[in-house]
C-alpha cells in the first residue's frame, strides 16, 4: 500500500482492550506501518491489576485514511488475553471484523500483531459483526492516570479490597502442573483440573475453599522457589512436617527439596485455596498443604498444652463431608459472596468459636469433636471404597444366611 498522504482526511479509529486478570502483563502499541508514526504506546506494567483486572480500556485516535496500521499487543507471560479478555478495532462506529485484522497470531511468541488498511473502508464500509465477547459499540471509558498524546476515555473501575482471614491462601503467581495442560499459574487453575500433588501423583481439584480474584493480601515469598502463601498457610518442611509459613526459617529445607535462602513479604491481588482429596498440592515444585493453622503452630494448642493433633489432620478431617459431597459424589459446590465455599466457611467459624473459649471448655469439647471427626473419616472410607464395602457386606450376608440354614437352633437362640 501507498504511504498515507497528509492531504487526506483524518479519520477516527478506536482500539478496545478488555483485560484479563493479569493486565500488568499486557502492553500494546498502534503505529503507522509506512510513516512510523506512533498513536498509542503502553508498556507492560502500566496497567495495575488492582485498577484494571477484568476492565476495558478504550481509546480513540485520529489517523489518516488510506494508511496501513499495525496494532501490536504483547503479553510478557506468553498466554495471551484469557477470557474474558479480548481486543477489537473500530473504524468510526463499525467494528473491523477479526478475520480482517489478524495478520500474525503468535501468543506463544508473547505477542499478537494485527495489521489493517483503511483505504477501502471509505467506499466499502465493513459489515457489523457481533462475535461473542465483543461489544457492538465500544465502551466509553476515561482514564486519568495514563500518559498519551490523546485523551483516553474509560469508566471508573471498581476497586475491591476484602479483609481476608489471616493466612488462608496462595497467591495467583504460584505455578502448578496440571495434567493435559502443563505448567500454569494458580490464577488459571480450575475445579476439575488434575493437579500434581506429589512426585508421581495427580489429583482432581474438587473445590476452592476460598477464591477471590480481587482481594488484596500480603503473602510470604520464599526464595529461590518463589512460593507465595499467606502466613498461616501450611507447607511441608523436612523434619518439621506441615507447618504454617510464618514458622519457616531461612535454612529450612522443604520436604520436596530445596532450601529457603530468603523470605520476603509481597502484596498481591487475588487469593486461591484449591482443595484436593489428599489435602496436598505441589506449588512452584514445593509440596504444600491446602490447609491452614489457626494458631500459628503445627499442632493444636489447648492453653499451654500441645496436643498430638496436627492442623493438617484436623483441617483434613473437618473437610471430610466437603470431599464426600464434591469429590466422591460429584455434587456442585456452594459458594458464598465472600469467596468462601459454604463447606469451608462453617468449619472456619466453628474453629474460630472453639479457640475463643476457655481452655477448660476446649478440653471438654475435644472428646466429642474427635468422635465426630473419626465418624466422618469412617464414612469417607466407606464412600471411597463403596464397591469393596458392598462386596464385603454381601459376603457377610451370605455367611449369615448359610449359618442360619445349617444351624437354625443356634441362630434362633441368639
Amino acid at each position: 500500500p501507498t504511504s498515507a498522504s497528509p492531504s487526506k482526511s483524518p479519520i477516527a479509529i478506536t482500539v478496545v482492550i478488555r483485560f484479563d486478570d493479569y493486565p500488568e502483563e499486557i502492553g500494546f502499541a498502534l503505529r503507522d506501518e509506512i510513516t512510523g508514526t506512533t498513536y498509542l504506546n503502553y508498556d507492560d506494567g502500566e496497567f495495575s491489576p488492582n485498577r484494571w483486572g477484568g476492565e476495558t480500556f478504550t481509546q480513540t485516535v485520529s489517523v489518516v485514511e488510506g494508511g496501513t496500521y499495525r496494532l501490536q499487543i504483547a503479553d510478557t507471560y506468553g498466554d495471551g488475553l484469557d477470557s474474558p479478555g479480548y481486543f477489537a478495532v473500530y473504524y468510526g462506529s463499525e467494528m473491523i471484523p477479526q478475520n480482517e485484522l489478524v495478520r500474525e497470531d503468535n501468543w506463544g511468541g508473547r505477542q499478537r500483531v494485527v495489521v489493517f488498511e483503511l483505504e477501502d473502508r471509505v467506499s466499502t464500509p465493513p459489515p457489523t459483526l457481533s462475535p461473542t465477547r465483543l461489544p457492538t459499540n465500544p465502551p466509553t471509558l476515561s482514564p486519568t492516570d495514563f500518559p498519551g498524546t490523546s485523551t483516553p476515555v474509560e469508566t471508573e473501575a471498581p476497586v475491591t479490597t476484602i479483609t481476608t482471614p489471616e493466612g488462608f491462601c496462595f497467591s495467583r503467581e504460584g505455578v502448578v502442573e496440571v495434567s493435559g495442560k502443563g505448567f500454569i499459574r494458580m490464577g488459571h487453575l480450575q475445579v476439575g483440573d488434575f493437579v500434581r500433588t506429589s512426585k508421581n501423583r495427580f489429583e482432581r481439584v474438587y473445590s476452592f475453599g476460598h477464591l477471590d480474584r480481587t482481594a488484596v493480601t500480603e503473602f510470604l515469598q520464599f526464595k529461590p522457589s518463589l512460593l507465595e502463601m499467606t502466613s498461616n498457610h501450611m507447607v511441608f518442611v523436612r523434619d518439621k512436617g506441615p507447618i504454617p509459613a510464618a514458622m519457616v526459617k531461612v535454612g529450612d529445607e522443604f520436604e520436596s527439596g530445596g532450601k529457603v535462602e530468603y523470605i520476603a513479604t509481597v502484596t498481591r491481588m487475588g487469593v486461591y485455596t484449591p482443595f484436593t482429596p489428599s489435602g496436598k498440592i505441589m506449588v512452584n515444585g514445593v509440596k504444600s498443604s491446602t490447609y491452614i493453622s489457626f494458631q500459628g503452630t503445627n499442632n493444636l494448642m489447648i492453653g499451654v498444652f500441645r496436643t498430638p493433633f496436627t492442623y493438617q489432620w484436623l483441617d483434613h478431617s473437618f473437610q471430610t463431608m466437603h470431599r464426600i459431597w464434591c469429590h466422591w459424589l460429584g455434587m456442585p459446590d456452594v459458594r458464598l459472596d465472600n469467596g468462601f465455599s459454604v463447606w469451608s466457611e462453617a468449619p472456619f467459624q466453628l474453629a474460630q468459636w472453639y479457640l475463643a473459649q476457655k481452655f477448660i471448655l476446649q478440653g471438654m469439647l475435644m472428646v466429642p469433636f474427635l468422635l465426630l471427626l473419626s465418624l466422618a473419616n469412617l464414612i469417607e472410607v466407606v464412600v471411597a471404597n463403596l464397591f469393596a464395602f458392598l462386596c464385603v457386606s454381601v459376603g457377610l450376608m451370605l455367611v449369615l444366611i448359610r449359618r442360619r440354614r445349617f444351624n437354625p437352633t443356634k441362630i434362633g437362640s441368639t
